[in-house]
Protein backbone atom coordinates (compact mmCIF):
# COMPACT_ATOMS: atom_id res chain seq x y z
CA UNK A 1 0.00 0.00 0.00
CA UNK A 2 1.27 3.51 -0.76
CA UNK A 3 -0.44 6.27 0.75
CA UNK A 4 -1.42 9.29 -1.40
CA UNK A 5 -1.56 12.80 -0.31
CA UNK A 6 -3.01 16.05 -1.99
CA UNK A 7 -0.42 18.30 -3.89
CA UNK A 8 0.87 21.16 -2.30
CA UNK A 9 2.73 24.58 -2.70
CA UNK A 10 3.93 27.67 -0.79
CA UNK A 11 3.91 30.90 -1.92
CA UNK A 12 7.03 32.64 -1.67
CA UNK A 13 7.51 36.74 -1.64
CA UNK A 14 10.25 38.79 -2.13
CA UNK A 15 10.16 42.52 -0.87
CA UNK A 16 11.90 45.06 -2.33
CA UNK A 17 12.40 49.12 -2.31
CA UNK A 18 10.69 50.23 -5.61
CA UNK A 19 12.99 53.15 -5.83
CA UNK A 20 16.56 51.03 -5.64
CA UNK A 21 14.96 47.28 -5.37
CA UNK A 22 17.04 47.06 -2.15
CA UNK A 23 15.87 44.21 0.08
CA UNK A 24 12.73 45.05 2.89
CA UNK A 25 12.61 43.37 6.14
CA UNK A 26 9.47 43.70 8.64
CA UNK A 27 6.40 43.29 6.42
CA UNK A 28 3.67 40.94 7.30
CA UNK A 29 1.11 39.31 4.84
CA UNK A 30 -2.05 37.63 5.30
CA UNK A 31 -2.85 34.83 3.14
CA UNK A 32 -6.67 34.30 2.20
CA UNK A 33 -8.71 32.13 0.34
CA UNK A 34 -9.95 33.39 -2.40
CA UNK A 35 -12.24 30.34 -3.55
CA UNK A 36 -13.32 27.40 -1.72
CA UNK A 37 -9.75 25.39 -1.83
CA UNK A 38 -11.05 21.41 -2.40
CA UNK A 39 -9.15 18.87 -3.14
CA UNK A 40 -9.41 16.12 -6.26
CA UNK A 41 -11.66 14.16 -3.62
CA UNK A 42 -13.67 16.37 -2.95
CA UNK A 43 -13.08 17.81 0.22
CA UNK A 44 -12.97 21.33 1.73
CA UNK A 45 -9.58 22.24 2.56
CA UNK A 46 -10.14 26.02 2.81
CA UNK A 47 -13.11 27.94 3.02
CA UNK A 48 -13.37 31.10 0.89
CA UNK A 49 -12.19 34.62 2.46
CA UNK A 50 -10.73 32.57 5.52
CA UNK A 51 -7.22 33.08 6.57
CA UNK A 52 -5.20 30.20 6.18
CA UNK A 53 -1.38 31.58 6.98
CA UNK A 54 0.45 34.54 8.10
CA UNK A 55 3.80 35.08 5.88
CA UNK A 56 6.43 37.37 8.24
CA UNK A 57 9.02 38.99 5.55
CA UNK A 58 13.12 37.94 6.97
CA UNK A 59 16.15 39.69 6.91
CA UNK A 60 16.79 38.99 3.79
CA UNK A 61 13.56 40.60 1.91
CA UNK A 62 12.03 36.87 1.79
CA UNK A 63 9.18 35.57 3.52
CA UNK A 64 7.33 32.10 2.58
CA UNK A 65 3.59 30.19 3.59
CA UNK A 66 3.25 27.07 4.50
CA UNK A 67 2.38 24.51 2.54
CA UNK A 68 -0.72 25.01 1.24
CA UNK A 69 -3.59 22.79 -0.97
CA UNK A 70 -3.78 23.79 -4.35
CA UNK A 71 -5.91 26.82 -5.42
CA UNK A 72 -6.25 30.60 -5.38
CA UNK A 73 -5.54 32.75 -2.69
CA UNK A 74 -5.40 36.44 -2.21
CA UNK A 75 -2.16 38.41 -0.41
CA UNK A 76 -3.14 41.40 1.89
CA UNK A 77 -0.48 43.04 4.04
CA UNK A 78 -0.88 43.65 7.25
CA UNK A 79 2.71 44.77 8.92
CA UNK A 80 4.20 47.82 7.25
CA UNK A 81 7.76 48.26 7.62
CA UNK A 82 8.87 51.62 8.93
CA UNK A 83 9.30 54.26 6.45
CA UNK A 84 7.02 52.46 3.59
CA UNK A 85 3.93 52.92 2.65
CA UNK A 86 1.37 49.89 2.48
CA UNK A 87 0.69 47.77 -0.66
CA UNK A 88 -2.98 48.26 -0.28
CA UNK A 89 -3.89 46.77 -3.55
CA UNK A 90 -4.26 42.54 -3.25
CA UNK A 91 -3.38 40.42 -5.28
CA UNK A 92 -4.37 36.77 -6.54
CA UNK A 93 -1.69 34.01 -6.49
CA UNK A 94 -2.72 30.49 -8.00
CA UNK A 95 -1.16 27.52 -6.88
CA UNK A 96 -1.12 25.08 -9.12
CA UNK A 97 0.31 21.42 -9.25
CA UNK A 98 4.53 21.41 -10.00
CA UNK A 99 6.02 19.54 -12.69
CA UNK A 100 9.54 19.02 -12.58
CA UNK A 101 10.18 21.35 -15.88
CA UNK A 102 8.10 24.30 -14.13
CA UNK A 103 8.73 25.64 -10.65
CA UNK A 104 6.14 27.91 -8.63
CA UNK A 105 6.73 31.54 -9.52
CA UNK A 106 8.31 33.98 -6.72
CA UNK A 107 5.99 37.06 -6.07
CA UNK A 108 7.88 40.01 -6.71
CA UNK A 109 6.52 42.97 -4.55
CA UNK A 110 7.71 46.47 -4.45
CA UNK A 111 6.78 49.07 -1.91
CA UNK A 112 7.14 52.81 -1.82
CA UNK A 113 8.74 54.97 1.10
CA UNK A 114 6.90 57.00 2.90
CA UNK A 115 7.77 61.16 1.81
CA UNK A 116 5.62 64.42 2.42
CA UNK A 117 6.01 67.48 -0.72
CA UNK A 118 5.28 70.62 0.58
CA UNK A 119 5.31 73.67 -1.89
CA UNK A 120 5.40 77.29 0.02
CA UNK A 121 3.62 79.73 -1.91
CA UNK A 122 2.75 83.96 -0.68
CA UNK A 123 0.68 84.27 1.15
CA UNK A 124 -1.62 86.91 -1.25
CA UNK A 125 -0.44 86.11 -5.02
CA UNK A 126 -0.64 82.34 -4.33
CA UNK A 127 0.93 81.14 -7.46
CA UNK A 128 4.35 82.98 -6.74
CA UNK A 129 6.58 80.30 -4.67
CA UNK A 130 8.67 81.39 -2.07
CA UNK A 131 12.11 80.57 -3.01
CA UNK A 132 14.89 79.90 -0.67
CA UNK A 133 12.50 79.71 2.44
CA UNK A 134 13.86 77.51 5.53
CA UNK A 135 11.69 75.23 7.43
CA UNK A 136 12.72 73.35 10.62
CA UNK A 137 11.32 69.94 10.67
CA UNK A 138 10.75 68.90 14.66
CA UNK A 139 9.47 66.20 17.02
CA UNK A 140 6.43 67.13 19.31
CA UNK A 141 8.96 67.50 22.11
CA UNK A 142 11.23 70.09 20.18
CA UNK A 143 14.01 67.85 19.38
CA UNK A 144 15.34 69.44 15.23
CA UNK A 145 15.49 66.29 13.52
CA UNK A 146 16.01 68.15 9.80
CA UNK A 147 16.36 71.89 8.04
CA UNK A 148 14.91 72.13 4.25
CA UNK A 149 15.16 75.34 2.10
CA UNK A 150 12.45 75.56 -0.80
CA UNK A 151 13.93 75.10 -4.56
CA UNK A 152 13.18 77.74 -7.05
CA UNK A 153 9.50 76.67 -7.33
CA UNK A 154 9.18 76.76 -3.45
CA UNK A 155 9.41 73.00 -2.93
CA UNK A 156 11.07 70.54 -0.85
CA UNK A 157 10.31 66.57 0.51
CA UNK A 158 10.82 65.07 3.27
CA UNK A 159 11.37 61.39 3.20
CA UNK A 160 11.41 58.39 6.03
CA UNK A 161 8.90 59.66 8.07
CA UNK A 162 8.22 56.93 11.22
CA UNK A 163 4.53 56.22 11.36
CA UNK A 164 2.47 57.24 14.08
CA UNK A 165 4.84 60.37 15.19
CA UNK A 166 4.00 63.72 15.50
CA UNK A 167 6.29 66.08 13.88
Amino acid sequence: NVRLYPSKSVIELHLKDASDAVAISGAAFQVIAAENVTTADGTLRYQENSVVDNITIGADGTGRSKELYLGSYLRRQTGVPEYYGKIEQEEQVTRKARTAAKQQEVVNLYAEKTSVEITAVDELYDTVPLTNASFTLRTAAGTILQQFTTDTQGRFAISNLKKNTDY
